[in-house]
């Protein structure tokens, strides 16, 4: 399957396109996606809830596994999710980016690290991913 057909179908599943996210890049070992910041993710204080963060940093880690997995035979699942988050995502925000990159790939677990960032280029979140190739 070829890097376009991914990305179509990542973008057309229901969880991906209720959020909107976006595949920006997506290679060996590495991943890009987008969130572009809409109303419906705030929560009460006109900030972006970090579930939405998180939910992009474990997409940005899965899906720079995608290039070093047969995605026809095999598919990646989440055992793990670490975030820490370093700045608020305020509603005025365009969008945040994740950065995903591949740290340990083995047979079965893969490590990734992810870095969020926003538009205005402000430091948002990082974390890790640990996830099992099925």
């Amino acid at each position: 399957m070829e890097n376009k057909d991914i990305i179509k179908a990542l973008e057309n599943s229901p969880y991906w396109s209720l959020l909107g996210f976006k595949v920006k890049k997506m290679e060996d070992g590495a991943a890009e996606i987008y969130l572009p910041i809409k109303q419906d993710l705030g929560q009460v204080f006109s900030i972006v809830h970090g579930g939405a963060a998180a939910s992009l940093l474990d997409a940005a880690g899965a899906v720079a596994l995608f290039n070093w997995i047969d995605v026809e035979k095999e598919s990646v699942t989440t055992v793990e999710l670490k975030i820490n988050y370093l700045n608020p995502i305020k509603l005025e925000e365009t969008g945040i980016t994740a950065r995903g990159s591949v740290i340990k790939k083995g047979r079965k677990i893969s490590v990734c690290k992810v870095d969020i960032k926003s538009d205005s280029g402000k430091d948002v979140a990082f974390g890790i991913g640990t996830y099992t190739i099925v």
